[in-house]
């Protein structure tokens, strides 16, 4: 079943000329299966998100199946169209993030998904065969290398968020790659290392294939050694870390690591792991910080010792914090934390100690006050409002069960059954897509997006907390229960933005740039501002951020205040000394100036 509609964007006035964008949108909805709709929709509401505040006159429409299908008045600055389908039996959500595109015609494909339903997709060249799966910044998901038998693949395949199938980019990969590593830096997508088949010697090349253009480079590039089974992530600056791996099939693990220029498609070497490994998982946390965790080390035991990445000097520091089990995931989460998942259903929550010394974490482990039931072959991903879910195979029935946990307010909450069975991955739109040896399935659990507007008046359960036991709610109210108690606006980005609060004792707002430390505004009872720019007062304090620039104004006073390097958009966090209080919070997004 599909629905078509076309909207008319306008996304720019300037004095006589106007310029207009005309964005073709087709709606799907599931086939098949339980997420299939009874009946057509009888309103489509349609809403546009973007760096500025909502407004029902701007940005909301609403369009009926089979009248006019045109919208003309979304504003400029639109980066998100997000459809809600409203019948009798169904509902279904969807969201498409526009392309960065010339004014000119355009076509995009959503696929509308009823609330928490696992929905599988029912192309059969998205089943999972052992190799990379990268999410890009479209929503898509690219498919790299893996294993047909006992040889590697040379597989390379693109998803589009809403398509029914996926297309095989021909010829794919220029050598087969088993047990590849793959990492997005911007639209590019690297396919690193691999090996011919299960045994014999790794590959020391790499590929490169360009999600946006749908095209590969011309030729091999040139790893610095030979590498299979291992670490990959995009650090901060755009550059690629290669982290341990095995240069032959059944060989040793490596301790060495590498880091490749997306630019030259050139590796430098950095320092060594203090303990050789393959398999690890390599995460960034919001705060720039760069953790190695898990893998096997030498004869095949599990590694629990977590290691961090400090790209300043490229090397590699053991922080004396150890798993308690073997690692089956590892998960970032808002607030510079970590949240890793045993083999054995165990959850071990580590968070960044304040104040962050750069790039190395301080990591302090925090209790998780959430029991799983008893699990086998353990998956798990981040959503995007800052909770993770977690799916594994019942150990009582061989049952698929999945789960959405916050470890924050210490909740567990299970969903539908699940349609695949195996790896799962979270979308560039906050979709997640599940995959095993015969297909994939997609689910949406949180229909949050980067640009959505946050509540009027935040409440607890607006914010990931992190860590059971650090916060209390008092009504409306959030008292802080620990010394640096920290609660973020998970998700949600925000280039021009204001804070309204009203608070008592000494809070912090944080203004958190993707993979750096974050900028801390102190407000106290009598004062507020960043360090050598403060304003006198009490009261009501309202914060406007612009880029590099901050109005602070209490009292009837006001004051400008420059935070240097604060360019991008940011996420929002508090932080609180213990027994402070947060009695109102407000957040909204401003129009550019």
């Amino acid at each position: 079943m599909r629905l078509a509609a076309a909207f008319l964007l306008l996304l720019g006035a300037c004095g006589d000329r106007v310029e207009r964008q005309t964005l073709q949108v087709e709606l799907r909805v599931p086939e098949t299966g339980p997420c299939r709709p009874e009946g057509a929709p009888s309103d489509l509401v349609i809403e546009a998100l973007g760096d500025f505040p909502a407004s029902d006159e701007r940005t909301i429409d609403v369009l009926r199946p089979g009248g006019p299908g045109v919208i003309d008045r979304f504003p400029t600055g639109t980066q998100v169209v997000t459809v809600r389908a409203l019948g009798d039996r169904w509902t279904g959500f969807g969201a498409a993030l526009l392309p960065e595109f010339e004014p000119s015609e355009h076509a995009l494909t959503m696929l509308l998904l009823p609330p928490d339903e696992s929905c599988p997709l029912p192309d059969p060249a998205l089943a999972d065969t052992g190799g990379a799966v990268v999410p890009t910044n479209d929503g898509s998901l690219v498919f790299v290398g893996g294993r047909e038998g006992e040889v590697g693949s040379r597989r390379l395949i693109h998803w589009r968020t809403g398509e029914v199938t996926a297309e095989v980019i021909d010829p794919g990969l220029q050598v087969r790659r088993s047990g590849v590593a793959a990492v997005r830096s911007g639209a590019l997508v690297f396919a690193l290392g691999g090996a011919l088949g299960d045994e014999g010697p790794a590959h020391d090349t790499f590929e490169v294939y360009d999600a946006a253009a749908g095209v590969m480079d011309e030729g091999l590039h040139t790893l610095l050694e030979p590498r299979r089974d291992a670490g990959a992530l995009r650090l901060p600056n755009g550059s690629i870390l290669l982290v341990g791996g095995r240069a032959t099939g059944n060989g040793e693990p490596l301790a060495s690591a590498e880091v490749i220029d997306p630019n030259t498609r050139s590796a430098t070497a950095t320092g060594e792991l203090p303990t050789a490994r393959a398999l690890p998982f390599v995460r960034g946390l919001d705060d720039g910080s760069v953790l190695v965790v898990g893998g096997v080390g030498t004869g095949g035991g599990p590694l629990r010792e977590l290691v961090a990445f400090d790209p300043r000097s490229g090397t590699f520091v053991a922080l004396g914090v150890d798993l308690p089990s073997e690692a089956a995931a590892a998960v970032p989460l808002p607030g510079g934390r970590l949240l890793v998942v045993g083999v054995d259903g165990s959850l071990s929550s580590y968070r960044n100690a304040p104040p962050i010394l750069g790039p190395v974490p301080g990591l302090v482990e925090s209790a998780v006050d959430v029991t799983l039931p008893p699990l086998v072959d353990i998956t798990a991903t981040a959503l995007i409002d800052g909770r993770v879910l977690v799916s594994g195979m019942s150990a009582l029935d061989d049952i698929r069960r999945e789960f959405v946990v916050d470890i924050g307010s210490s909740s567990l909450t299970e969903l539908p059954p699940p349609r695949a069975h195996g790896r799962l991955v979270t979308l560039s739109d906050g979709a997640t897509v599940a995959l095993d040896d015969m297909g994939a399935a997609i689910r949406r659990v949180s229909e949050r997006s980067p640009f959505g507007n946050p509540p009027a008046s935040l409440l607890a359960e607006d914010l990931a907390l992190d860590a059971p036991g650090r916060w209390r709610s008092e009504g409306a109210s959030l008292v802080s229960e620990a010394a640096d108690a920290r609660a973020d606006l998970a998700g949600l980005r925000f280039a021009d933005v204001a804070i309204e609060l009203e608070t008592a004792g000494s809070v912090e707002v944080l203004f958190q740039p993707d993979g750096a430390p974050a900028t801390s505004v102190q407000v106290d009872d009598d004062e507020v501002g960043p360090t050598l720019c403060t304003l006198d007062g009490s009261g009501e304090v309202l914060l406007e951020r612009r880029g590099e620039s901050l109005r602070i104004v209490r009292g009837g006073e006001e004051r400008t205040c420059r935070l240097d390097g604060l360019r991008d958009r940011v996420s929002l966090a508090v932080r609180a000394r213990s027994g402070a209080r947060f009695d109102r919070i407000e957040v909204r997004r401003l129009e550019a100036e």
